[in-house]
């Protein structure tokens, strides 16, 4: 008898423990917030494009680059090309221009950088996942394209191939050829990758390209997400999408070294950076990540859509605003928040965009 009710004291604790378990996994996901949808600002959708899920700009012309790939189109086994389209925010009525008709090789962009160079040239650094799915579910390593922007035209100037380059997902332009990459995962089986995120293992970090090979500038991370760097390139950034903290490094442009300064908690499943003139933060998120991972499955499941507004204070006093929310119905799945002037654009990781009209005040913080 004590043995059976020994037994059933270990299957009991066991039950209780996943349970446990699960109930924390579902908080720490979001999955019982209160959502209260708003907007600060006007905004409209551009639905002509599919799986817009990073976009920067170019901040001397208001060209915005935005990068798409139709991942559903990807999972129904369709072999579609990604493409970068520009848009011009200076325009009357802007519509996207795909500018990577030249390219001939299997280009499915994810994370992009724009960086410019004190000689003037305009460089643009792309995330290419190497196959058609979403959350790196294939054994194909990633590459890095690397563009010049000249006369409304990208030009493609190299491709970087490495095995460390297993999980790339966002990446910061630094040079001509030098650049900062997350890799979201550690592990490298599907099964690993699963552990990190439900068990919410620091495995991921940050690889520094010099122009010539690979070194880690960052690890112990926990989903490495978006990445970005302040105005000045004193300061990195990059967010962990599990765990919702903002990482602020500080960065020795010599060497390309990271040191780690302080975690922003932000309660949130942070996703892509964009930094504006003055250095604010703007931040895609999702606040509701099995939502989302039921959305990447079902588009009939709608995941909301958040962006965050973070102003990087003295003494570890910061201004965090929430400037966008809404229950996944105008846009699911928000992924980046790129502002330019008084424009805000908000891309999503399988669907289109919605272009914003910020309030005046923005035009001037």
């Amino acid at each position: 008898m004590k043995i059976i009710r020994y037994g059933l004291m270990l299957v009991g604790a066991v039950i209780l423990l996943l349970a446990l378990f699960i109930v924390k996994t579902l908080w720490v996901a979001g999955e019982f917030k209160d959502l209260i949808p708003h907007e600060t600002g006007q905004y409209k959708s551009v639905s002509s494009l599919a799986g817009a899920e990073d976009i920067t700009v170019d901040p001397s012309t208001g060209t915005a680059f935005i990068s798409c790939n139709d991942r559903r189109a990807a999972m129904r086994g369709e072999k579609k090309q990604g493409a970068i389209y520009a848009y011009d925010l200076k325009a009357a009525n802007p519509a996207p221009v795909s500018i990577t008709e030249s390219v001939r090789f299997r280009f499915h962009p994810h994370g992009i950088s724009f960086f410019a160079a004190p000689n003037g040239k305009k460089m643009l650094f792309v995330v290419n996942m190497g196959h058609d799915a979403h959350f790196h579910d294939s054994s194909q390593n990633g590459t890095i394209e690397i563009f010049e922007y000249s006369g409304s035209r990208l030009i493609h100037r190299q491709t970087i191939a490495d095995s460390k380059l297993h999980s790339p997902n966002d990446i910061l332009g630094v040079g001509e050829k030098q650049f900062y990459v997350t890799n979201d995962h550690g592990a490298t089986s599907r099964l690993g990758k699963m552990a990190e995120d439900y068990l919410q293992l620091s495995w991921a970090h940050v690889l520094y390209y010099d122009g010539s090979g690979f070194s880690k500038a960052a690890e112990d991370l926990s989903y490495a997400n978006g990445i970005a760097t302040s105005p000045d390139g004193s300061a990195v950034y990059v967010t962990s999408t599990v765990k919702g903290y903002l990482r602020i490094f500080s960065r020795d442009p010599s060497t390309g070294v990271l040191s780690r300064q302080e975690d922003i908690q932000l309660g949130t499943g942070l996703d892509n950076i964009e930094v504006d003139e003055t250095g604010s933060l703007w931040i895609g998120c999702h606040p509701k990540l099995l939502t989302f991972v039921k959305h990447s499955k079902d588009p009939a499941v709608r995941s909301p859509s958040q962006v965050l507004r973070v102003r990087i204070g003295e003494n570890k006093v910061h201004e965090i605003e929430e400037i966008y929310l809404n229950d996944g119905v105008a846009l699911s799945g928000s992924s980046v928040a790129m502002r330019y002037r008084n424009r805000l654009l908000i891309g999503s990781v399988y669907e289109h965009f919605l272009d914003g009209v910020l309030p005046e005040k923005f035009d001037a913080s």
